[in-house]
């Protein structure tokens, strides 16, 4: 009863219940067990149960593919569940399935740029990245060119020629990542 707010408890009695005192007694386990049925039958709603785990694990897997953030494989998570007419499990299952998505998909995605880098590719980003102004020369390659002035253009031609490798190595790498480009953008 402490749940319940006294004016829904007035609105009802008012309005459903008017000849009838209502007498406050306990509720049993049973009773809200047995109503919490009666209601999911009325709308054709299953109870959460572990048989529904796999099917969330493997839509999860399947949202991470198309974008790896939380709130998307959550919402995609829901969404699943409402069509299926299944009640939410707890938050701590949703967690433990979203975070485990997370990190197969992670996992999925460096073990196939493990295997795909070769010698050369792994030293053309360690080239890359070594450097002591490497922060901001990744930071200058991606300004856009302020005129067309022949420094500048210089300057283009020279970004080109460092990033064209990488470039060539992500172009063939990514079709084997099967990734989208919300995913392409966040590993970017």
């Amino acid at each position: 009863w402490d749940d319940i707010s006294e004016e829904d408890v007035t609105f009802l009695m008012e309005n459903y219940f008017s000849k009838i005192r209502l007498v406050k007694q306990p509720i049993s386990d049973h009773e809200i067990y047995a109503s919490r049925k009666q209601i999911l039958n009325l709308f054709g709603y299953k109870p959460w149960s572990n048989k529904y785990t796999e099917l969330l694990y493997d839509n999860a897997l399947v949202a991470a593919k198309r974008d790896v953030t939380p709130s998307f494989i959550l919402t995609e998570i829901l969404q699943f569940l409402r069509e299926q007419k299944v009640i939410r499990p707890r938050y701590t299952t949703l967690q433990n399935i979203i975070s485990n998505a997370m990190k197969l998909e992670r996992i999925r995605v460096a073990s196939i740029i493990d295997k795909s880098l070769n010698d050369k590719a792994e030293g053309i980003l360690k080239n890359l990245l070594v450097r002591d102004d490497a922060l901001s020369e990744m930071a200058a390659m991606k300004q856009d060119a302020k005129d067309f002035g022949y420094r500048t253009i210089m300057v283009e031609r020279k970004k080109l020629a460092t990033i064209k490798p990488i470039y060539l190595l992500a172009k063939g790498l990514l079709p084997e990542l099967d990734i989208s480009r919300q995913n392409i953008i966040h590993y970017a």
